[in-house]
C-alpha cells in the first residue's frame, strides 16, 4: 500500500521483508529483515514519508524507512487497521 502524489509503495514481498517501490517500478529495495511477517498487508506512511505505521504479526508496528528499525507499539495490540490522523 502506498502513501499518495508519487511516493514509493510498500508491500511485503512474500519472505516476510517489508519492501519498497517507487511507482514506476524503479528502486525495489528490502526495508526489513527476513521473515517478519506483515500478515495482511494494511500499511500507511507517515506524512514524511520516514515512517510506516503496519500490522505485523501481533500488533501494530510502527517502522523507519531509511535504517528498517521496527518499534512494535504494545499498546495498539487491539487495533487492526494502522493510519495516520489526519493532517498530521
Amino acid at each position: 500500500m502506498g502513501p499518495h502524489r508519487g511516493q514509493p509503495a510498500a508491500f511485503e514481498n512474500g519472505t516476510g521483508r517489508l519492501t519498497i517501490m517507487h511507482r514506476t517500478g524503479s528502486c525495489l529495495r528490502c526495508v526489513t529483515a527476513p521473515g517478519h511477517p506483515f500478515p495482511d498487508g494494511r500499511m500507511s506512511w507517515s506524512p514524511d514519508g520516514t515512517w510506516i505505521l503496519a500490522r505485523g504479526p501481533e500488533r501494530l508496528e510502527l517502522i523507519d524507512v531509511a535504517s528498517g528499525l521496527i518499534l512494535p507499539l504494545g499498546f495498539f495490540r487491539g487495533l487492526l487497521e494502522p493510519a495516520w490522523k489526519p493532517g498530521s
